[in-house]
């Protein structure tokens, strides 16, 4: 893992291609949101509730920043529930942590209030973040 920092320059790049990514996620949450009641619904134990559209958007962004920084690891809501111990070492070098879906219950209601959210951190301090919500269109 890169034990470099990024110079603003970069980031400025990088935030561009992270607001884009959320935004296509949106997008394709939007569309799962039209067929909710064709949707894959499970329980995770004392968190509550994870649909196909969650875990299908979560691996669709980690495909994309994959592209962004080849070097980064991940923390994401979903992967990390089903596989916890693939993400021991998450406190060194670059670290996309990603909730595809904040909101699940309320996406599964119809409701407007969820979001995508990305964040960037370097040794376990924040560099960027990203929230997009798909209904209205905010970033």
């Amino acid at each position: 893992m890169s034990t470099k920092s990024l110079s603003q320059s970069e980031l400025k790049k990088i935030l561009k291609e992270v607001i884009e990514v959320s935004k296509l996620a949106g997008e394709k949450l939007l569309r799962y949101q039209k067929k909710i009641n064709t949707l894959k619904i499970d329980y995770k134990e004392a968190q509550g509730v994870v649909s196909e559209a969650d875990v299908n958007t979560e691996n669709f962004i980690i495909k994309k920043l994959k592209k962004v920084l080849t070097e980064a690891k991940f923390l994401a809501e979903e992967s990390c529930y089903n596989n916890q111990d693939a993400f021991c070492e998450t406190s060194e070098g670059l670290l996309w942590v990603i909730d595809p879906l904040d909101g699940t219950t309320n996406f599964l209601n119809g409701m407007d209030v969820y979001g995508v959210c990305i964040s960037l951190c370097f040794n376990g301090k924040p560099l960027l973040g990203v929230i997009h919500r798909p209904r209205t269109g905010d970033t």
